[in-house]
């Protein structure tokens, strides 16, 4: 049974941002997605991020991943109130598939592993170790 320093459940854009940022700090790391393959549409990701997201990542700013600049939102509720929000800097607002793609290409160049189709089971804690059952 392989052994590693982080184990991460999903392959979404938080999931993945672990894994490179992890595997850039020398930690093996897995990757465990549910889904057969890494970018998939999925509405519970608004695909909006920070610069210092990518600056962190050491990710371009330029990348074709994104699609606009955004520094304030306006949100329109249903009784027809609206609610402007000053982000506090600029967001980039993303192709969440692309994103996700870029994101596991420089994992896996850091030495992450990344499983498709892979749905955790169990997980089993222990005083030294945490154990992944999986399907």
């Amino acid at each position: 049974m392989p052994i590693y320093d982080a184990c991460i459940i999903g392959a979404g854009p938080s999931g993945l941002s672990t894994a490179l940022s992890a595997s850039m700090k020398g930690a093996s790391v897995v990757v465990l997605e549910e889904h057969k393959k890494v970018g998939f549409l999925d509405e519970r990701c608004g695909g909006l991020v920070s610069e210092r997201c990518l600056r962190n990542l050491k990710l371009s700013l330029k990348g074709e991943y994104i699609l606009n600049r955004v520094s304030e939102a306006v949100v329109h509720s249903p009784s027809g109130l609206l609610l402007k929000i000053e982000l506090g800097g600029t967001c980039l607002v993303l192709n969440k598939v692309m994103f996700e793609e870029a994101l596991a290409s420089r994992a896996l160049n850091n030495n992450a592993e990344i499983y498709t189709g892979v749905k955790v089971k169990k997980l089993n804690f222990y005083k030294s170790h945490v154990e992944v059952e999986t399907t």
